[in-house]
């Protein structure tokens, strides 16, 4: 009987052992997620974008260079003036993306790093700890071309304690300016 006893014991364990053989099989063939953002995630935000709260217009128009940039500028207009401008660009540096932001009359005229830490079809999140305002900025992407739309939400100390927040609503603009 003792002998028998083993034997269950054995074959429990060799079950045991071939249970755990088959997870790990199962977890080392299971796909990676993507953690990194790659410029493919935001294919969506190439053209021609347009705002319009109250008497502003905003304006921003991006263009896929390559693989590892995306050009873009924004600019504001009241009336016939452009009250505000800016280059943009999304680039890939060594394994990141960052949003890159110059303009004209800030921070010296130097560009600005964002590292864009989530992406993909419906939108962005980037960051810059280190800047004075905005320390995020935010693009979400909704609807289906090409009655898509976009809003980008930046971020940052306000006065106080509290967080400023800012929203700008875009369409998609068919036309040429």
């Amino acid at each position: 009987m003792r002998v028998a006893g083993k034997f269950v014991l054995f074959d429990m364990i060799k079950h045991t052992f071939l249970v755990c053989i088959a997870f790990m099989w199962h977890a080392c063939n299971i796909p990676e997620e993507k953690t990194v953002p790659v410029m493919d995630d935001l294919q969506w935000l190439t053209g021609q974008w347009i705002g319009s709260p109250g008497e502003m217009r905003f304006h921003e128009v991006w263009e896929r260079k390559h693989d590892t940039l995306m050009d873009g500028s924004g600019f504001a207009r009241q009336g016939d003036s452009v009250v505000f401008s800016e280059m943009l660009s999304i680039a890939r540096i060594l394994d990141t993306l960052y949003y890159i932001a110059r303009v004209g009359n800030q921070n010296n005229g130097e560009a600005v790093r964002f590292r864009i830490v989530t992406a993909d079809s419906s939108g962005f999140v980037s960051v810059n700890p280190e800047h004075d305002f905005p320390k995020r900025i935010e693009y979400r992407h909704s609807g289906r071309y090409p009655n898509d739309s976009l809003t980008a939400i930046i971020s940052g100390p306000g006065s106080g304690n509290e967080t400023q927040t800012s929203e700008f609503r875009f369409t998609r603009n068919h036309e040429k300016d």
